[in-house]
């Protein structure tokens, strides 16, 4: 995985669960994950620079159990945006974030989404997955994989069968192809059609071109396949409209060129922009090192402080016996002088009765 990889998620609850989405935001925290919001019945977190799929796994851990669970999960593949004024860089796009939460809004009690991004990325973790379209509540339609909890990716092959992430791989790939050839189909009967309502090849041919160079994420491109179908039933009427079909091929190719400039442009500023993080990540490094230090220091002087509250405690239990010690010390000088003072008063009384 690349250095800058960045994985979001977002877990749902059907009903309210406060102490199990606690649970998972906690260990989300405990793997240098970053908890954006939480409530009663979901959250949404990211890991900034993950090297590896281990908070899809700990999602796996938390709906594989005997009961029947409410907890729903989604996973995107994020991306960083620019950093703007007073931010520390450390962002991500608000589209990741509601792809994640589509496909957690989308996935069945105790089922775990991913996005098609993040395939390859769990077959590399051993973990068996099926391809499954999500229906979404405005009607869209959205590609995503299913993982397989009842797979162990822990668990190795036996009687050399192949292992489940080979089958899954090998499963996602024919889907895939099933989808690409029947997006073939369609494009190629769209075509025949265009062909012969309007009698123009190179126009089709240059509409072909240009859906293939939009066509950039699977979404998208079922999007489009789905609005297609819609309109097949209209071809018959395209011949009044001619004129303005090639006007908005035309127009569209020219967005097409300069959306290229702004890729250019964005590629040129995510350089910049891992630069920047990579000198923040450093920073923030050196402060962890001075931290544990810091604590090393502590736990120091925590020590000697413990120490010195025992010769303390030692000198308050001398200074009460000293006390103690004074204070019979007095009543036993009272004594003698009163003892004293009956000798004087015994001999005041002896001297005078001589005299008499």
């Amino acid at each position: 995985m690349e250095a800058l990889f960045q994985i979001v998620g977002c877990v749902l609850s059907s009903r309210p669960a406060a102490e199990r989405i606690d649970d998972f935001a906690a260990q989300v925290r405990r793997e240098r994950g970053v908890v954006m919001n939480k409530d009663v019945q979901g959250a949404t977190f990211v890991r900034f620079n993950a090297p590896d799929a281990r908070l899809v796994l700990l999602a796996c851990q938390a709906v594989r159990s005997p009961a029947p669970s409410a907890l729903r999960f989604g996973f995107a593949s994020g991306t960083r945006e620019a950093a703007q004024k007073g931010q520390d860089g450390l962002s991500v796009s608000q589209r990741s974030l509601a792809q994640a939460g589509e496909l957690a809004a989308g996935a069945r009690d105790g089922e775990v989404l991913v996005a098609p991004q993040l395939a390859a990325l769990m077959v590399e973790s051993g973990v068996a997955l099926h391809s499954r379209r999500v229906h979404l509540a405005d009607g869209r339609i959205v590609p995503a994989c299913s993982l397989d909890l009842a797979a162990d990716p822990a668990r190795p092959p036996a009687d050399g069968h192949t292992h489940p992430a080979a089958d899954a791989l090998a499963n996602l790939y024919r889907t895939l192809t099933a989808q690409a050839g029947d997006a073939a189909n369609k494009q190629a009967d769209l075509e025949a059609r265009l062909d012969g309502a309007l009698g123009k090849i190179a126009t089709v041919d240059q509409g072909s071109k240009l859906a293939t160079h939009l066509g950039v994420l699977e979404a998208e491109l079922d999007a489009q396949l789905m609005r297609v179908e819609g309109r097949l039933k209209f071809i018959d009427g395209l011949e009044a409209r001619v004129a303005a079909l090639v006007q908005t091929l035309e127009t569209a190719q020219r967005s097409v060129v300069a959306f290229d400039g702004r890729l250019a442009d964005l590629g040129r500023g995510a350089e910049a922009i891992e630069q920047q993080v990579q000198a923040r990540a450093d920073t923030l490094i050196h402060m962890l090192g001075d931290i544990n230090l810091k604590l090393e220091m502590l736990g120091e002087q925590r020590s000697v402080i413990d120490h010195v509250g025992e010769k303390l405690a030692h000198l308050d239990f001398s200074v009460q016996e000293a006390q103690n010690t004074l204070r019979a010390l007095q009543r036993e000088r009272e004594v003698a002088e009163r003892i004293e003072q009956g000798i004087k008063a015994l001999r005041a009384r002896g001297g005078a009765s001589k005299l008499s």
